[in-house]
């Protein structure tokens, strides 16, 4: 089994998706004994990412061939990238979506490419535009698939952000008087 993994490749002003780029998660799926990492969802459009689309299915293609591995025969929901339009979210339809992961840190930084951002500064939600550098890699362990590694990630802009947002606790709450109790 080949352990090719692809050139960088350059996701360009991509919309972000259920971001977890300071906390390690782990998957659901994976169980109790899952590793923990670090993960984001991006959402490329068909017409405008034609080309990096075009790049990703091309490595999946290449490696697949080389490693005598039928794409039938791998569980569509172990491939990094999966068609928008089968899935029942609208913010999908006409995209393609592509999950990567990092199990180490790697760079997140703003507009100007070089400036780290951390966390505090809450410019990354689900919703905003991005950049990112991926690599894939073909994986035969348990089960085989292809993977994304998130590579580095820089913010573009804002959009509109997915859900309802944070809460806005300006004139939510009205002052407690003072009592003994702790809480």
């Amino acid at each position: 089994m080949s352990s090719k993994t692809s050139p960088r490749i350059k996701l360009n002003d991509v919309r972000l998706s259920y971001p977890s780029l300071y906390r390690k998660t782990v998957n659901p799926k994976a169980g109790p004994n899952g590793k923990l990492r670090y993960e984001a969802t991006f959402i490329l459009d068909k017409d405008q990412h034609a080309k990096e689309i075009e790049t990703i299915k091309s490595f999946i293609n290449e490696v697949t061939t080389e490693n005598k591995i039928s794409l039938n025969k791998i569980d569509r929901k172990l491939i990094c990238i999966r068609d928008g339009d089968e899935s029942e979210k609208e913010e999908y339809k006409n995209k393609y979506t592509l999950i990567a992961r990092s199990e180490n840190r790697f760079p997140i930084v703003g507009k100007d490419g070089k400036t780290p951002v951390g966390e505090e500064d809450g410019i990354f939600y689900g919703g905003c535009y991005v950049n990112a550098y991926i690599s894939l890699y073909l994986y035969d362990k348990m089960s085989t698939g292809i993977s994304a590694n998130l590579l580095a990630i820089q913010f573009k802009k804002d959009g509109d952000p997915f859900g309802s947002g944070p809460f806005n606790i300006e004139g939510a709450f009205e002052p407690v008087e003072s009592s003994n109790d702790l809480f």
